[in-house]
């Protein structure tokens, strides 16, 4: 459990399994369970036999059109892109995403509570699997 006392469902465990071991999705997203703010869900995902999925581009450019201004938001991001002299990349990626424009609910700021549960979110899916090479980033978008 994180600091802020919110827990992860089991449903993000299983999301995590399909998106780093099985490939079965593209990407999840995760969010806090507002206004109870008691548990990290699922919020939405991409199976990566989507026509959207296979062009790493435009995969990306779905999921940014998909996050809501207001609310945190973790990622998972399978990775998959070929560079031009025919090298293969595959990362699976942790997003830390949060909006200049998330404050919610009048007494409890959401970036305090996104912050004070990131850190349960990472530890509990690298735990999980060691062999998977780690790569964090957090991605800022402008206002609306």
């Amino acid at each position: 459990m994180a600091n802020s006392g919110i827990e992860l469902s089991e449903d993000v465990v299983q999301k995590f399994t399909d998106v780093k071991s099985n490939h079965k999705l593209k990407y999840v997203t995760y969010k806090i369970n507002f206004p109870d703010k008691t548990k990290i869900i699922v919020d939405k995902q991409l199976d990566a036999t989507d026509p959207v999925a296979q062009d790493c581009q435009s995969c990306w450019e779905k999921l940014t059109e998909e996050l809501e201004d207001g609310e945190p938001r973790y990622i998972l991001y399978d990775v998959k892109n070929q560079y031009k002299d025919g090298r293969k990349l595959e990362n699976i990626v942790f997003v830390s995403w949060c909006s200049d424009n998330c404050n919610i609910g009048k007494k409890n700021d959401s970036r305090f509570i996104k912050g004070n549960t990131e850190e349960e979110v990472n530890r509990n899916q690298w735990d999980r699997a060691p062999r998977c090479r780690q790569r964090r980033l957090s991605v800022r978008r402008g206002t609306r």
